[in-house]
């Protein structure tokens, strides 16, 4: 296997190559952008596919995210982040980083001003170390543990709220954004994004790869999952794994894909909508 990162639009350029480019023959893999999979939904014509074509091979993991903020900043909690002011930095308008930002915005009221135009959460989280921005949304707790551990350990990162369809067994104190939208309609709104941290971590293969094919992707992508020594090895190395199939993966897609056209639309003003939030453009320097 050859591993290739395909950047650019926050993972739309690869998405779109996945669906369109690339051999259907089962030789092209991606590890998608779980956010992106919703977008021909809320009519972005950049996103050239249909999630709900897509051959799916399952998800590694069930994905609980957060907003985090650097320890020096007035953002302390749940309280803070309504009631305070605070910049967080995003990577493009529809990653998880700026939607979860502007859902924080829309639908609870925050204060919060988004920077977005970083490269990865990595940069993001560079930006926030050097005093650049004060934190960021849409960081996964499997991430954290796994590149942010220090940052815990040393308590230099704040946890004030979690997306998820429910709260991470390890996070019981931490609100879940679901159980403060109190608005019916918004509520189902959220859970069209929230469908995305179900399957957290989808893999998936083009549309047209023959059927046998796709199912022996999908066997073997089950098969590595269940491993016992790849199991252990993924602890070891503080990497979460939570797998659903690519059946199940596919019916949660295909769940989306139905929702009434009004709920759609009321999802995307709540994910996209700048009515309520100062977005700047960040400026990164780049090394050659």
């Amino acid at each position: 296997m050859i591993v290739k990162n395909l950047t650019g639009a926050g993972g739309m350029r690869m998405t779109n190559a996945l669906y369109n480019v690339f051999a259907q023959d089962g030789t092209n893999l991606a590890i998608m952008m779980r956010n992106l999979v919703s977008e021909p939904l809320f009519g972005n014509k950049g996103a050239k596919f249909d999630g709900s074509k897509f051959q799916w091979l399952g998800s590694a993991n069930q994905e609980y995210s957060l907003c985090t903020f650097w320890h020096t900043t007035q953002i302390k909690n749940y309280a803070d982040l309504i009631s305070k002011p605070g910049i967080v930095g995003g990577i493009s308008k529809g990653s998880t980083t700026d939607v979860h930002a502007r859902l924080v915005n829309n639908l609870l009221g925050g204060q919060l001003r988004l920077v977005t135009g970083y490269p990865g959460g990595a940069d993001i989280n560079l930006a926030t170390e050097r005093g650049e921005v004060d934190g960021r949304c849409g960081w996964s707790w499997s991430s954290i543990n796994a590149t942010g551990a220090d940052w815990l350990r040393d308590k230099k990162i704040s946890l004030t709220i979690q997306f998820g369809m429910k709260k991470h067994p390890d996070l019981p104190h931490i609100p879940l954004v679901r159980d403060l939208v109190t608005d019916p309609e918004d509520k189902k709104a959220l859970d069209v994004h929230l469908s995305a941290q179900v399957y957290g971590r989808p893999f998936a293969t083009g549309p047209k790869v023959p059927a046998d094919r796709a199912a022996a992707l999908r066997n073997a992508f089950w098969a590595t999952m269940t491993d016992p020594v790849f199991l252990a090895d993924a602890k070891k190395r503080r990497i979460q794994i939570d797998a659903s199939s690519g059946e199940e993966v596919a019916k949660l897609v295909k769940a989306v894909y139905a929702m009434p056209p009004e709920i759609i639309k009321r999802a995307h003003i709540a994910g996209t909508s700048s009515n309520r939030t100062k977005v700047s453009k960040a400026v990164v320097p780049v090394e050659t």
